[in-house]
């Protein structure tokens, strides 16, 4: 049996937006065994982390664009994800210019 695995990163999202799709950022996955994110602001503040995973394997909440219940300005966010799929491979990360970063940026749009 094949089995499906990957992990989709988004690069912007709209805390308050009226699409509810937008409103959190939310990595999408599938056949995910361990998964790990952190949120900084561009000074490398500690923002946000999560580690949950549904039974799926897929991440299992988003940040929704707040550090102790205030939302946060518009701006640039820095992730960095460590996961693993259920085969046991490690997740590569992003490619950006033939080289793969578990790092990127993600776009608050207020």
């Amino acid at each position: 049996m094949d089995q499906f695995m990957a992990l989709y990163v988004p690069n912007a999202f709209a805390p308050t937006d009226d699409a509810i799709y937008v409103r959190w950022f939310h990595p999408t996955g599938l056949g995910l065994k361990t998964y790990k994110i952190w949120i900084y602001d561009k000074w490398g503040n500690f923002i946000w982390y999560s580690d949950k995973l549904t039974d799926l394997g897929t991440p299992a909440e988003g940040w929704d664009g707040r550090y102790d219940d205030r939302l946060m300005q518009s701006g640039s966010y820095i992730w960095k994800i460590e996961a693993s799929f259920i085969d046991g491979s490690p997740w590569q990360g992003i490619e950006d210019k033939g080289e793969y970063k578990t790092y990127g940026s993600v776009f608050l749009v207020r």
